[in-house]
């Protein structure tokens, strides 16, 4: 019988391999953080910036560096960070079938990763990867979770119930992983974990995290009301305080949605359905071949939301080419410039519904080219993030994606207006004054027309020389930054 843990104790929390203390001030624009580091694999500067958010109900956020959010980053240490969470898990000895949930928006990106290096160590077979989303793909929610402190609290899990193996795998869950960027409080986890509870009793959860600030009576009480023995992995530990100096101004950013069905505008295909081990993956070698980068041409791809893998692949196989390569992704989380936030663009998001979005840490000026991938199939008044930046502009479509459907270009540009119908069935083409690429998938095969480059502006230069122009640091996650105190 499974037994229900009073705490999450010392010998369930993978420890990190070196430890060390540290504590970090920093003055913000709104308030004093300070952060007490208990055990970490790196130093906090190769991990976390931090910055003041437009949010009453939490006005701090911690700037990702290895995260590919707020912060570009190198692919290659985006793997490594996804690779050293999967170990911390597989050393959990978690029993099959596992279903993996990342929390959108910001550790989406993270699941999916954690989730490849995962099957990669322990076997694809038993493996259900899930996500939170805050988009209506039209169906019934499979699972619903509050976020309290978010701008944007409302997330729902969906998943195609019509195939069997995933439903085969959901029903006879033994193991329960969640993946969220870091943990504050816990409640929000394990208000999901309860509610996966519907599905049947899991002996494990395992709560999985770039940095754990749990205090002791949050971390006892991850498995309060759980009938499983809960565990925790993250690459960081510590506590914060954070002490308000200022109220933030209120910009009247619009950064909730409408919850209005959107399954023609959201590609469901992907981990917003379920996704098993390797399931589902775009035509990296096509979308490289379509770009037509110039020999030693570095290049700044960039996710748009909660669509941040497909892209991260992308940037990932660019620089296994031989490229120079960084990464990041829009976000809806308003953040005020200052501390950790040198520049902020900000714009319409890409998904009709009218919302703010935004991109932090990138400047105009890239010496090489810029890819903005998307997956939403047209480009509405007031997203315009590639004509800011200069940018090329691809769509990032899985082959089963557009086996599904037949994408045509219309004859006309126009965005349907609030309340019309949106077909889905057919793109429009990104203005060719933005340098874009018109990518698409037909059949399984890729094909790419209307091809024009943003002007040219690259001469090539060291590798040190282009990631200094951007004013950031690139933390290198090879090697730990501190020897093991025994």
């Amino acid at each position: 019988m499974p037994r229900t843990p009073a705490a999450v104790s010392r010998s369930e929390t993978v420890r990190p391999r070196v430890s060390a203390s540290e504590r970090v001030v920093r003055e913000l624009p709104n308030g004093v953080m300070e952060c007490e580091v208990f055990r970490s694999d790196y130093a906090w500067d190769s991990l976390f910036a931090l910055a003041s958010r437009f949010n009453p109900k939490r006005g701090f956020i911690f700037v990702s560096k290895v995260l590919g959010k707020h912060w570009p980053v190198e692919p290659r240490v985006m793997a490594r960070t996804h690779a050293e969470l999967a170990e911390r898990l597989t050393g959990l000895r978690l029993e099959k079938p596992v279903v993996l949930i990342a929390m959108a928006e910001t550790a989406v990106g993270l699941g999916r990763g954690v989730f490849d290096s995962y099957a990669d160590s322990v076997g694809p077979d038993g493996l259900l990867f899930l996500q939170t989303t805050r988009y209506n793909v039209g169906l019934q929610p499979l699972l619903t979770s509050d976020e309290p402190h978010c701008h944007a609290r409302e997330h729902a899990v969906f998943m195609d119930m019509k195939n069997p193996e995933k439903t085969r795998i959901l029903r006879d869950a033994k193991s329960l992983v969640l993946v969220d960027d870091e943990l504050t409080t816990g409640r929000t986890l394990r208000g999901l974990a309860g509610e996966f509870g519907k599905f049947g009793a899991v002996g494990r959860v395992a709560c999985a995290a770039l940095a754990s600030f749990l205090t002791p009576a949050a971390r006892a009480g991850l498995g309060r009301g759980l009938a499983a023995r809960v565990s925790l992995v993250s690459l960081l530990e510590g506590t914060f305080t954070f002490r308000k100096t200022a109220d933030m101004p209120d910009p009247a950013f619009r950064s909730s949605g409408s919850w209005a069905p959107m399954a023609g505008i959201v590609a469901r295909e992907r981990g917003r359905l379920g996704l098993l081990p390797g399931e589902d993956l775009p035509d990296l070698a096509g979308a490289v071949a379509g770009l037509a980068l110039e020999p030693g041409e570095p290049v700044r791809v960039i996710g748009t939301g909660e669509f941040l893998h497909e892209p991260f692949l992308l940037a990932r196989e660019l620089e296994r080419g031989g490229r120079e390569v960084v990464f990041q992704s829009t976000t809806r989380t308003p953040v005020a410039v200052g501390a950790g936030i040198g520049s902020a663009w900000r714009f319409r998001d890409n998904y009709g519904e009218g919302l703010d979005n935004f991109l932090y840490n990138a400047p105009a000026s890239f010496p090489g080219r810029t890819v903005v991938c998307r997956e939403t199939a047209f480009s509405p008044d007031g997203f315009d993030v590639a004509g800011s930046l200069g940018a090329s502009e691809i769509l990032l479509w899985s082959a089963a994606f557009a086996r599904s459907r037949t994408w045509t270009e219309p004859s006309s540009r126009r965005f349907p207006s609030a309340g019309r119908s949106r077909s889905t069935g057919s793109c429009q083409r990104p203005r060719a004054a933005t340098g874009a690429i018109w990518a698409t998938w037909r059949r399984g095969k890729s094909s790419f027309s209307g091809c024009s480059r943003p002007p040219a502006r690259w001469c090539p230069s060291p590798p040190e020389t282009w990631k200094a122009s951007l004013g950031l640091s690139f933390p290198s996650l090879t090697e730990p930054s501190w020897t093991s105190a025994g």
